[in-house]
């Protein structure tokens, strides 16, 4: 103890006893005169004093601030931060533990343990929940992730002993929760398996595991909070628990202690799985939501993709085959009386949702085979739950569709063993098993009655053997009767076993007692269905139902072998009360007869030839068919008497209002067109007999020829029926023109109809007839599809259509709504409505209307005029398959408009159906319907029965009428027409308008579906029909093209968009995919052009990537300006393609003999011509070309055999033929050189090529001068090393310091000077095109003056550098290459925007050049001849042309103007000789300034000149 705790100490003993003044002060004044104590004496007492008042356990929790963090984000902590003050802390810790140990005479181990658990009890107990929860919240957690750091370091200076800790943890009061363990294990502590060990009594271990594991599943109030760690906590646990309770049999803990944990393991396990089980399979009234969300929870644990991996595939099926005997052998109350009783109940639909859940988590890592082999293993060795049993077949056989032959080849099985050992279990087993399996359907298994006939229908069957077999399987059924259900009795009585003769008594005996039980479920034998059902648990339907649906299903079984069914002559035996008092009733009901047979009448007929009907009940329905007949006629005729007199008396009388008269007039069309005595009406004799009858009644001529016109099918009469229509839409016409004042001009049908596609502005009353007319054209085409097809239904749908054109001004307003209701409600109209539109958008399409279009916002192809479009095709423009809404209402549109003008003239020529369908409406369906129906995508059988029955039906199935259509023998001949063809490219188009977010493909479908259309339809199929001949680069160029033309037309539609506001070409489309696409094709030419190393005849005639923008190029014709414009979008929109690429394809690989080179003499040429002019900024092209060039270059050279020489190589040619490509790097090597780095590391552990690592010391070169280290340049070529050094300076903002490197390193080096004057003009130039800054000009005039004094001062012509001319030789040829022809043609401007401003003692050396007079007046000449000849030479696509920064051209013409007036007098003589050539010149440009050279010349001549001293 130290001596002031020892003084603290004896002052707090005597403090009782008083002392005096003078003994205080002369205490003080001795402790005064002895000697101070030292800073080291100080430290140890201090430190001593708060070991002897530390908390040990406090002093664990204090860490520094970054422990919680790292508790949970260990990855993501800085190293440093982690252990700023680790070694301080862990030694005092140490030294504490220490002492206090000694003094406890403890071990240092013992005492941390016990320390760690005092402080684990404490935290445990700051939980907030009155109950014990297994899950910490935030405060606890903070403070575990302290202690457990704490315990970590302690842990690796062998201060804390796991063992000891684990066994005080198990001493504690509160038993450690899951989250606390978890993290004990997590953190490398102590593992589950060391605290599961160290704790003797395994079934308190047992017992604990099991209820925090509950506990977890139940979660907490706050569960969504803690979810994910919840999750994981039990994820971990399960997995220890399942990798050690299932482990190997060879697998032996080396630890005694550790033997019984698999035992705890397993034990655990099994309890959980039982708590589940009890949850799942109990049935209840009312399902706990609490314990069905647990349920789940715990049901995550079986997901194998959580658990593969981190166990060994044997353990993981053993305990997935331990779950699922389990499961079958829970709870084994229920007998097999009441599994034949109840199993209907138990069908896979009817099973609880968590239990099928569970079944198809575990059949999951199992075949088939293994499944029904474990089943059977199960069924034969244990007591089983049969519920579980079965409701689990369904579940298998649902799920894994090739179960079906397995359990097929069990049951046979089970009944051979059964037959053989007269088993009862067996059979019972198998029966079952085929039921249950029969109560999926037919899709899934078949049905029981087949089964049962096919298993003892004939004497082959299992029981077939001997008499013991027979008896055994009927006293098995007889034994069945009390508890069966009726459905199952009927199969036994209907389909009976095969019984020999002599045993048939045995039989007969069965049935009675199976019809005594049927009749005590009061279920008559006598009124089930031929073709009823027998497999499913559902109730039979009514008997009238039922015979309705077997007299169905007989004809049309009759219709396909054309011969009577055998079940109906059956009945008509055995079954003849059914057959006698429901199916011939059924089929007998009275009708009108048609005209020619249907299919119903030929089956009535041969029954009748057959002698399976009565006499008597034959007689009886032809009279009541005779009957029907008359009523009809009778019902015909009051309506056409009544229309004729009554109504139309009646209607002068109460005159209706004029819709009124309009809608009668369009019902009454509806009833005319829609007559069903069209097809079914009796021949002429029964009309003749009928008007006979009428012939006292007062029935005039007119009346009855309408009537004959409207009974009479076909020959002379039908006239009369067509002028019946003709008048009533005479009558519709004449309303209309009433109605809205509009003339009736069907002469007017060859003009075109001017159609504005915006909705026209209409009164009410006009609004309200054009929706009349639509919604009764609709309606009166649906009826009349009712009784006919289309080619039957006569000339009213083509007649009102015509009606309709010569009512210009209605009929532009049907079209704009039609156009409305089709872009914008499609996916909201109704069946009727679209087979309408459908039908009268043909009918247009056959009268050949043209439109004249305003106001559009569509693109019609390129071949299409505005003047003369036909309204489908300009509605087919409307039927966008962008997303799937519109996708399917575009199917079921064309579908109905393809299937009605097929139909339309079916018995036409294939050149007449042409006209009658538009090309536009097959193309959408040849692309449309592979892609929405993945059967069309297989070959198809032609279909040659009409298309239109599967359009008309109370429910209409769009999937199937559409794969009839593309099926038909019509339709497949018409897609062979080039107009009808969808080539690869149209395809194209389609995609990539194609919307992913809202398609109604997923992404893997939509993939799917385009490597069928790429690599199966496209890719194989000739040139001839739109495909691509099986060659690769054809349709490599085709996808390119396809992704250009559809920028071009989506930029075109956005610019005629009112609220557009940023141009995104490729946006909410597929380009990536198609590119995907595109990229997939060139790997597959690049493996091809590999093995033939140069040798395809594509490559060796150019590069067929860039020939497809060359030949674009070419097709371009339009004006100048707009070809300026249109060139540069399509450059854009290449060179994103092109770096979409593989960078390799850039390059052609050449082999001779055992050497391998690389050209890219076609990427040089489009780099110089085209992106030099069209795609470079700031004088160099973009960073993604650039690296997709150099990149390209490293993947193609590591084929060759020396890669640093082929690279060499190809960066030596391009200095020379492509410098842009090099100057580009420079501007952007800051960046390329990490990437290349990286690239070149993954195909050599060598450093960087020589050439690239030239560059990169070009680059260390330029940066030193910036820190003031004045080195000679590295060995490059003078203008490369001269843009490394400008672009250095520009970037870092140094450029004021390029006139000192230029005179102290760049002083011997002419062409690197002039090429740092070169780039400074260009920056210039660039300047004065993009103004961005009003100090920028400022800077880059500096600069250049900067440059021009330096040259002057060491004598160094430049002024050539002005001339464009000389750019074809000389020495700066190579300057003039790297930047575009507009830059070069702006040379002038920047002459002048530059000498003008130099100082006068500068510009005076500059005008002393022999040179210099002539290169003024040549660039003065140039910059007045770029203003005459309209280009703006201060304006380029580039620049803002608002922006009041730009030069004014005007301006500089002046300024140079008189800036050669002043300078002329001041020139030297010599330049006298090239007087002639100035002045013509000058001559037509600018006479003041040619009058200024004669006069030169003049004084010179005369001597006058005089060098000047000041300008």
């Amino acid at each position: 103890m130290s001596s002031v705790a020892s003084e603290y100490l004896s002052c707090s003993r005597d403090a009782t006893q008083r002392k005096t003044l003078s003994q205080l002060l002369g205490a003080r004044t001795r402790r005064q005169r002895q000697s101070p104590p030292s800073e080291l004496r100080l430290q140890e007492t201090v430190v001593r004093f708060m070991r002897h008042h530390q908390n040990l356990g406090d002093l664990l929790l204090e860490v520094n601030g970054s422990a919680s963090r790292c508790f949970f984000n260990r990855g993501k902590v800085n190293s440093e931060d982690y252990n700023t003050k680790s070694p301080a802390r862990d030694s005092f810790i140490a030294s504490v533990l220490q002492e206090q140990a000694l003094q406890l005479d403890l071990p240092v181990g013992l005492l941390s343990a016990r320390a760690s658990v005092e402080k684990v009890q404490q935290i445990m107990r700051l939980g907030v929940m009155c109950r014990r929860t297994v899950v910490l919240d935030s405060v606890q957690r903070s403070m575990l992730a302290c202690l457990l750091q704490s315990m970590r370091e302690l842990l690796s200076s062998s201060m804390f002993s796991r063992l000891q800790f684990s066994e005080e943890l198990w001493k504690a009061k509160e038993l450690p929760t899951l989250e606390l363990v978890w993290h004990l294990q997590k953190e490398n502590i102590v593992s589950l398996d060391e605290l599961v060990a160290s704790n003797p009594d395994a079934t308190a271990v047992v017992c604990w595991l099991f209820n925090d594991l509950r506990l977890l599943c139940l979660g907490t109030e706050d569960q969504h909070q803690y979810e994910d760690i919840q999750r994981q906590i039990l994820t971990d646990i399960v997995t220890l628990l399942v990798r050690n309770g299932f482990q190997e049999l060879n697998v032996v803990k080396s630890d005694p202690k550790m033997q019984h944990f698999p035992q705890i393991c397993f034990a655990v396990l099994d309890r959980m799985l039982q708590w589940l089980l009890d949850n799942v399979c109990k049935e209840r009234e009312k399902e706990d939501s609490s314990g069905q969300k647990a349920t789940e929870f715990w049901l995550s644990v079986f997901d194998v993709a959580l658990l593969h991996g981190v166990i060994s595939l044997d353990s993981l099926k053993q305990f997935l085959c331990y779950t699922l005997t389990q499961i079958l052998t829970y709870n084994p109350v229920l007998e097999a009386s009441d599994a034949i009783r109840m199993q209907g109940e138990w069908c896979f639909a009817k099973t609880q949702p968590l239990l099928t859940t569970f079944y198809r988590k575990l059949f999951v890592k199992f075949s088939a085979e293994e499944l029904i082999t474990h089943f059977q293993q199960v069924l034969e060795t244990h007591e089983v739950n049969w519920q579980n049993v079965l409701s689990c077949a369904s579940t298998l056989l649902i799920c894994q569709p090739q179960t079906q032959q397995q359990l097929k080849e069990l049951l046979a099985r089970l009944l051979i063993n059964s037959f053989e050992n007269y088993e009862l279990e067996s059979i019972i087993t198998a029966f079952l098993l085929a039921r249950q399996a029969a109560l999926e359907g037919p899709a899934v298994f078949i049905s029981y009655s087949e089964w049962f006939k096919n298993s003892f229908g004939s004497a082959s069957g299992y029981h077939g053997s001997s008499k013991k077999a027979l008896i055994f399987l009927l006293k098995f059924l007889t034994d069945l009767v009390p508890f069966e259900t009726a459905q199952y009795l009927k199969v036994h009585i209907l389909y009976p076993p095969y019984v020999a003769s002599k045993y048939r008594i045995l039989l007969l005996e069965y049935i009675s007692l199976a019809k005594t039980r049927l009749a005590d479920l009061q279920v008559s034998i006598e009124e089930m269905g031929l073709y009823e059902d027998l497999s499913t648990a559902h109730g039979a339907p009514k008997p009238q139902c039922q015979a309705r649906q077997d007299v169905e299903k007989a004809i049309l079984i009759f219709e396909n072998s054309g011969k009577i069914p055998a079940s109906v002559m059956e009945a008509s035996i055995f079954r003849r009360p059914y057959y006698l008092t429901r199916f011939l009733p059924a089929l007998l009901t009275p009708r009108a007869l048609p005209v020619s047979l249907d299919s119903r009448m030929v089956f009535i007929n041969s029954l009748n030839k057959a002698d399976k009907i009565p006499d008597n009940v034959y007689s009886s329905y032809v009279h009541a068919c005779k009957r029907e007949k008359q009523r009809v006629l009778e019902d015909l005729y009051q309506f056409i008497v009544l229309k004729s007199g009554v109504s139309m008396a009646e209607e002068m009388q109460h005159p209706m209002e004029p819709i009124g008269v309009l809608t009668g007039a369009l019902e009454e069309l509806r009833k005319v067109a829609a007559d069903p005595s069209n097809g079914d009406v009796c021949p002429s004799t029964i009309l003749d007999c009928t008007l006979t009858r009428w012939e006292g009644l007062c029935v005039s001529l007119t009346l009855r020829a309408m009537l004959a016109g409207i009974l009479l099918e076909g020959g002379p009469p039908r006239p009369d029926r067509l002028k019946v229509v003709c008048a009533q839409i005479a009558i519709i016409s004449g309303q209309l023109k009433t109605m809205l004042a509009d003339a009736d001009d069907c002469t007017a049908m060859d003009k075109p109809i001017r159609l504005d596609t915006a909705e026209p502005k209409l009164g009410p009353r006009e609004s309200e007839v054009r929706d009349l007319l639509l919604k009764n054209f609709c309606q009166t085409f649906l009826t009349a599809s009712n009784f006919n097809p289309p080619q039957r239904q006569g000339e009213w749908a083509s007649l009102f259509v015509k009606m309709l054109c010569g009512h210009r001004r209605l009929l532009q307003a049907v079209l704009t709504r039609i156009l409305h209701l089709t872009s914008h409600q499609g996916s909201s109209l109704g069946d009727v409505h679209i087979l309408g539109l459908a039908a009268f958008t043909v009918h247009l399409h056959i009268l050949q209307l043209s439109l004249s279009l305003a106001n559009s916002s569509v693109c019609l192809p390129h071949s299409a005029s505005k003047e003369g479009v036909s309204f489908a095709e300009h509605l087919n423009q409307f039927l966008t398959c962008r997303t799937g809404e519109s996708s399917t209402f575009c199917l079921r549109f064309c579908t109905a408009a393809v299937a009605y003008a097929v139909c339309l003239s079916s018995s036409a020529s294939i050149e007449i159906i042409k006209q009658s369908v538009p090309s536009g409406f097959v193309q959408k369906l040849l692309y449309i319907i592979p892609r929405l129906i993945p059967e069309s995508r297989q070959e198809q059988g032609d279909v040659v029965e009409s298309t239109w029955n599967n359009l008309v039906g109370l429910h209409l199935n769009w999937t199937t009428a559409a794969l009839s259509v593309f099926k038909h023998h019509t339709f497949k001949e018409l897609v062979k027409m080039k107009d009808f063809q969808l080539t690869f490219h149209d395809w194209l188009m389609f995609e990539l308008a194609i919307q992913p977010h809202k398609d109604i493909l997923s992404d893997l479908d939509r993939q799917d579906y385009q490597h069928w259309a790429c690599y199966q339809l496209y890719l194989p199929s000739p040139l001839a029909v739109g495909g691509c001949g099986g060659d690769l680069v054809t349709a490599s160029r085709i996808i390119i093209n396809s992704l250009m033309d559809f920028n071009k037309r989506a930029a075109v539609q956005y610019c005629k968009e009112p609220d557009c506001s940023e141009l995104s070409s490729f946006s909410r489309s597929c380009y990536e995919n198609i590119i995907c696409r595109l990229q997939e094709m060139v790997f597959d030419l690049e493996r091809v052009w590999t093995k033939a190393l140069g040798k395809s005849p594509s490559l060796e005639s150019g590069h067929f990537l860039l020939d497809v923008f060359q030949d674009r190029l070419a097709g371009l014709e339009s004006p100048i300006i707009s070809k300026q414009l249109e060139h540069q979008t399509e450059l854009q929109v290449f060179a994103r393609i092109l770096v979409a690429l593989p960078p390799s394809v850039l390059f052609r690989t050449h082999k001779d003999r055992l050497k391998t080179t690389l050209e890219c003499e076609a990427f040089f040429h489009f780099t110089n011509i085209e992106l030099r002019n069209g795609y470079s900024k700031e004088f160099v092209i973009p960073f993604g070309i650039t690296l997709h060039f150099f990149r390209g270059l490293l993947n193609a050279c590591v084929d060759c055999e020396e890669p640093d020489c082929v690279i060499a190589g190809i960066l030596n040619d391009s200095r020379v033929r492509c410098p842009l490509l090099v100057l580009s790097a420079t501007f952007w090597w800051l960046r390329l050189e990490p990437v290349l780095f990286t690239q070149w590391k993954r195909f050599s552990d060598a450093s960087l090529p020589r050439e690239l690592q030239r560059m990169g010391d070009n680059q260390c070169w330029a940066n030193s001068l910036l820190s003031g280290e004045m080195e000679s340049p590295p060995p490059n070529t003078p203008w490369v090393l001269g843009a490394f050094l400008y672009f250095t300076l520009r970037r870092k903002n140094e450029l004021r310091i390029l006139q000192t490197v230029m005179r102290k390193i760049c002083a011997e080096n002419e062409l690197l000077q002039v090429s740092l004057l070169y780039l400074s003009l260009m920056d210039l130039i660039s300047s004065l095109l993009q103004p961005k800054e009003a100090s920028g000009l400022t800077i880059a005039v500096k600069t250049c003056a900067d440059v021009i004094m330096v040259l002057e001062e060491q004598n160094i012509s430049w002024l050539n550098i002005f001339l464009a001319v000389n750019k074809d030789r000389g020495p700066h040829q190579i300057l003039y290459s790297m930047v575009s022809d507009m830059e070069i043609k702006l040379l002038p401007v920047a002459f002048y925007s530059l000498i003008p401003g130099l100082d006068r003692k500068l510009l005076s050396s500059v005008i002393k050049h022999p040179d210099f007079l002539s290169v003024a007046i040549t660039l003065y000449t140039a910059m007045v001849k770029l203003f005459l000849d309209g280009d703006d030479i201060s304006a380029t696509d580039q620049c803002d042309l608002q922006s009041s920064k730009q030069p004014d051209p005007l301006g500089l013409i002046t300024r140079g103007h008189q800036f050669l007036l002043r300078t002329i007098p001041w020139c030297p003589a010599h330049t006298i000789s090239q007087h002639n050539k100035l002045q013509a010149a000058c001559k037509d440009i600018d006479p003041e300034l040619k009058a200024a050279l004669d006069y030169l010349q003049h004084c010179n001549g005369d001597g006058l000149y005089s060098e000047p001293t000041i300008l």
